[in-house]
């Protein structure tokens, strides 16, 4: 394998879906989150990323059963928008910069290609503030206000967002898309466990979905 690639397992039948993306290690809030959104919509996966730029081992499940590291793209038709959700729990080295952009090329050409017409992305912020909160940040003023009015939550303001839940922003922007990545803070001494389950909520009311 020398570039990164999409295996497609199915192809579901999708309208205007939105793109969720919550990618962290183990360890982040964005992975469990994104487990509890997949069986919460009852979302089936149907293809898989694989990279030469994800770490070089092997992943044991509980079956026992063993496959490269990899992102792993669901979808689900049950609720309104329909959804496409991609998880993982690897990254590119923080230091490739190219990696990052191949890998990430390489999923929004795909996100694309589904006629996904909003992203959404998410995850975890650290500050030194004992409150915990949401930001939000976004590919228009229209947009996070909307958000922030409705929902709650503060504008993130000044800041860098790492990694490839802060790339996506950039991506949308320069497609035309609407693009909305959430934060959630806590200071160095809060678990992040203990924000999973009001970060999953916030994400459902910002997603405001309805079954089909």
């Amino acid at each position: 394998m020398n570039k990164t690639e999409i295996i497609v397992l199915s192809k579901p039948k999708l309208e205007h879906p939105i793109f969720v993306e919550g990618l962290s290690h183990m360890r982040g809030v964005g992975h469990p989150v994104t487990r509890m959104l997949i069986e919460h919509v009852n979302a089936v996966k149907f293809a898989e990323l694989y990279s030469p730029h994800f770490p070089g081992y092997a992943i044991a499940e509980d079956n026992g059963l063993c496959h490269l590291p990899r992102y792993e793209f669901y979808a689900s038709s049950e609720v309104h928008p329909n959804l496409v959700i991609l998880a993982g729990t690897v990254q590119p080295l923080s230091t490739d910069t190219v990696a990052y952009y191949e890998v990430f090329q390489t999923i929004f050409d795909f996100v694309i290609e589904l006629h996904c017409q909003t992203i959404v992305t998410f995850g975890q912020y650290l500050t030194n503030q004992v409150e915990h909160a949401f930001f939000i940040a976004s590919t228009s003023d229209a947009l996070s206000n909307l958000i922030t009015t409705k929902v709650g939550g503060r504008l993130f303001r000044n800041g860098r967002i790492g990694g490839l839940i802060g790339m996506v922003l950039g991506f949308a922007e320069l497609h035309k898309l609407p693009g909305i990545c959430i934060l959630g803070s806590a200071s160095e001494d809060t678990p992040w466990e203990t924000i999973t389950f009001p970060m999953f909520e916030y994400l459902l009311n910002v997603l405001n979905l309805t079954e089909t």
